[in-house]
């Protein structure tokens, strides 16, 4: 089950996602390329990763070392350019997901599904790293049409960058009144339906904005990623009970509602509660 898991993460990272190629000639921020430094380690990371794909059939142990070896290195370069780029939080999910650590592959996946959450090789990553941990994340009928319109009204962050779309829903705003005024002094025949057209364009960037702002706010999501943890019924260890019988898995995703010291009150996916010791998760 595990080498087919694999196979299917070699299979999504180079074919479907393409995601080496695209990714190796270089990174931008809001258009501008990074620091030569960050390509430079960007071209070891895809070195590295094309290094597990050449080992993984002789030498399995070798081509795991390497996968890990190149997904720290993608998450290094995230982290250190503060970069939000789908493609690269992809391509460290799918090493990690070759190398086994599937609690950081669906946190890269994670994290890429917020930059790009319409994107249909995240969808699928994701879906595979969550049928391996045997997590279904099924929301309550009422959230799912919610969801779905969210998604919806976020599928521009895929093509358009934010400040775009704040300057597309000022001037449409601008342009509505604009419109009206000229409608209401019968200066332009058709200004009425121009007026009409532009105010729909500001409602729907106003919504898209107001989407995005709530998605970036809401209470934190995190991922369980250091295997054999033990929930606690309380934030101490030895002197609660296990809140389940077995260790949460690596890749087991929850919501953070509380954090008092080194441990986080987090709820899971069922809405069950329980404490961790902080240091188990990362942040989405």
């Amino acid at each position: 089950m595990i080498a087919r898991d694999r196979l299917l993460a070699l299979v999504l990272c180079v074919v479907s996602l393409g995601v080496l190629p695209n990714v190796a000639s270089s990174i931008t921020i809001d258009g501008s390329p990074v620091t030569s430094g960050l390509q430079s380690n960007l071209d070891r990371a895809n070195q590295t990763f094309q290094r597990a794909i050449d080992r993984l059939s002789s030498d399995r142990e070798a081509g795991t070392a390497f996968a890990l070896e190149s997904a720290a290195l993608y998450r290094a370069i995230a982290r250190e350019g503060q970069i939000q780029n789908h493609r690269l939080e992809l391509n460290a999910g799918n090493a990690a997901m070759i190398g086994g650590d599937t609690g950081r592959a669906i946190l890269s996946f994670r994290r890429a599904e917020k930059i790009a959450p319409s994107n249909t090789a995240v969808r699928q990553s994701l879906a595979a790293a969550r049928e391996r941990v045997g997590t279904k994340v099924a929301p309550p009928p009422t959230a799912i049409s919610f969801a779905r319109a969210v998604d919806l009204l976020l599928t521009w962050r895929n093509v358009i960058p934010r400040s775009a779309m704040v300057w597309l829903a000022a001037l449409a705003y601008i342009g509505a009144w604009g419109f009206a005024a000229v409608s209401i002094l019968r200066l332009m025949p058709r200004a009425r339906i121009f007026g009409i057209l532009a105010g729909t364009v500001a409602i729907l960037a106003t919504c898209s904005l107001g989407a995005d702002e709530w998605d970036r706010t809401r209470v934190p999501a995190a991922v369980i990623v250091q295997p054999g943890v033990v929930g606690l019924n309380g934030p101490a260890s030895g002197v609660y009970e296990p809140t389940y019988k077995s260790p949460l898995a690596p890749g087991v995703e929850c919501i953070v509602v509380e954090v008092r010291g080194a441990w986080s009150h987090v709820r899971l996916n069922d809405g069950g509660l329980t404490w961790v010791p902080s240091s188990s998760l990362e942040y989405v």
